[in-house]
């Protein structure tokens, strides 16, 4: 497994009592542990110096989704390369 996708199956078991906190509720649960989820690999993109395009982070995220539900990226909002 990559070093990355270790690192995001950590910061998803540190934060899995939300997730079951969100499931046990009895609402909507899919909603706010799929921002959750977002939320967390949005953060560790941002880290790596990753452009990051997903739906429903407005304001964490840099621009919404595109046909995948999150992509991290090394291009800027014109579609030019980051440095």
């Amino acid at each position: 497994m990559s070093k990355i996708a270790i690192e995001i199956t950590n910061r998803l078991n540190k934060r899995k009592e939300e997730f079951c906190t969100f499931y046990n509720s009895g609402n909507a649960w899919q909603t706010d542990w799929t921002k959750l989820l977002k939320t967390i690999i949005t953060k560790i993109g941002h880290e790596k110096d990753y452009f990051v395009s997903t739906g429903g982070l407005k304001g964490i995220a840099d621009e919404g989704e595109w046909l995948y539900d999150l992509v991290w990226s090394k291009l800027n909002h014109s579609g030019e390369k980051q440095q």
